[in-house]
């Protein structure tokens, strides 16, 4: 029972649409690799549950790869993940992480190193740092 009670969890998670696709893409890669880590399941097993490969896997851990709710799925299944509302959270973050991104049609546009930039952009909450120029003096 205690297991349970440190498991990692995914509802804490807002539901925020607004944030766009790849917010939640990240989350939910996050939380599957924390599953996974949890459950003390191996990458290659996890990998081979879904019929992919350990770096396909890892891609989807990441973020970097299309997250298929079958797969998402059956990786519960392995983790152990039985709460219908962790699950159902899950489910609702999978199909808003597979909406297409309002830059995509642009795509061509931008670099490849400024695409995940622009993937968690709507996620913002704030710059950091902004330094484009420097002058001196």
């Amino acid at each position: 029972m205690a297991a349970e009670l440190t498991a990692p969890s995914i509802l804490g998670f807002p539901h925020r649409p607004q944030w766009g696709p790849g917010a939640h893409r990240k989350a939910l890669a996050g939380h599957l690799r924390r599953c996974r880590d949890h459950a003390g399941v191996p990458s290659r097993r996890a990998a081979r549950s879904i019929a992919a490969s350990e770096s396909t896997l890892s891609r989807m851990e990441t973020g970097l790869a299309p997250l298929k709710q079958s797969d998402i799925e059956q990786l519960l299944d392995l983790y152990g993940v039985r709460d219908p509302r962790e699950r159902e959270r899950i489910a609702l973050l999978t199909h808003e992480a597979a909406q297409p991104e309002a830059w995509q049609p642009f795509a061509h546009a931008a670099a490849p190193y400024l695409r995940p930039l622009l993937t968690m952009e709507p996620a913002a909450r704030r710059i950091i740092s902004y330094e484009p120029q420097l002058i001196p003096g």
